[in-house]
């Protein structure tokens, strides 16, 4: 059993702390301010920082319910409910942590359970074709009805959890294939290693641009 405390201690140390204060850096740099609701924007991650809090609520939401012992099935069924509420402008990005946490849960259970033990004969190629097909056809489906979908909220996000649920799922069933024909790397490793540096790409790719854009002859030099 973990100690629930420390853990949301080391979310908040890892998350909360970078999106704070880049979010301070980037109201400077980017001249975000709004008087007022500076303060609020910040907390709530600004620009591209949004998924901080984001993923700091999911965890957070995990974490409760690992404690309370609640069944997947229950938290898939009210994770759907609530992923289909149009909700906006919640403090700490809750709004969008009720969007995405069936996603980050769904992704929870298929890295402690191999889903291609169930499939064994489907190689790489063919998990990658399936999910671009399934992809193609789903998003045709919804551009064709767009009447439709216009009129009825639910039916477009339904498609896109549909299709982003099983893009999880394939994403997760492909790092523990790879991982099993690498011998010297368990899946963890694997997991990992691509969290920690797309993690960095992703804060630091902004201020980088800004950096690049304003201080050097990149831009000039692309558009010759």
């Amino acid at each position: 059993l973990y100690n629930i405390k420390e853990e949301l201690k080391k979310k908040f140390h890892r998350l909360m702390i970078p999106s704070l204060l880049l979010s301070s850096l980037y109201i400077v740099l980017f001249r975000e301010g709004e008087g007022w609701r500076t303060p609020y924007k910040i907390i709530n991650g600004v620009g591209h920082l949004w998924f901080l809090p984001t993923l700091f609520g999911c965890f957070v939401c995990l974490l409760l319910i690992d404690r309370w012992g609640i069944k997947p099935k229950i938290v898939i069924l009210f994770s759907l409910l609530f992923s289909l509420i149009p909700l906006q402008g919640l403090p700490i990005r809750f709004d969008m942590v009720c969007k995405y946490f069936i996603f980050f849960y769904i992704a929870y259970l298929g890295s402690g359970v191999n889903l291609l033990d169930k499939i064994p004969k489907w190689t790489l190629f063919e998990l990658g074709l399936f999910q671009i097909l399934l992809f193609v056809v789903l998003f045709g489906v919804e551009r064709r009805e767009t009447g439709l979908m216009e009129k009825v909220y639910i039916l477009p996000r339904l498609f896109e959890i549909l299709y982003s649920s099983i893009g999880v799922i394939v994403l997760i069933s492909l790092v523990r294939k790879i991982s099993r024909r690498i011998n010297s790397l368990s899946t963890e490793k694997v997991i990992s290693f691509a969290n920690e540096y797309s993690f960095g790409v992703y804060i630091y790719q902004q201020f980088i641009l800004w950096y690049l854009y304003y201080y050097t002859q990149l831009p000039f030099t692309i558009s010759q």
